[in-house]
């Protein structure tokens, strides 16, 4: 699977604008429980915005204005904690 097949659709904006963030797809993987033989496919959904800072912390943003050059980060969260963690 390529990266640009999980990521909204790019979309071309100038400084000024408000951008609505789309959400991205979830993620889907096999998950295997070492020396179980336990298998589950598990689903992490993308949070509905984009954060400022790589480690998701800070505010959740549905719009934001391009006011300079600026890298927004998706997280990818499951369900529940099952010892998996995942943020992109």
């Amino acid at each position: 699977m390529s990266g640009k097949s999980i990521f909204p659709a790019s979309k071309e904006a100038y400084y000024g604008d408000v951008v609505t963030v789309d959400t991205a797809k979830s993620l889907w993987f096999e998950s295997k429980m070492f020396g179980s033989g336990d298998e589950a496919v598990r689903e992490l959904k993308c949070s509905d915005g984009v954060y400022a800072y790589q480690d998701g912390s800070g505010d959740l943003l549905k719009e934001v204005r391009l006011t300079a050059n600026s890298t927004a980060y998706l997280k990818w969260l499951a369900g529940s904690y099952d010892g998996v963690y995942a943020a992109g």
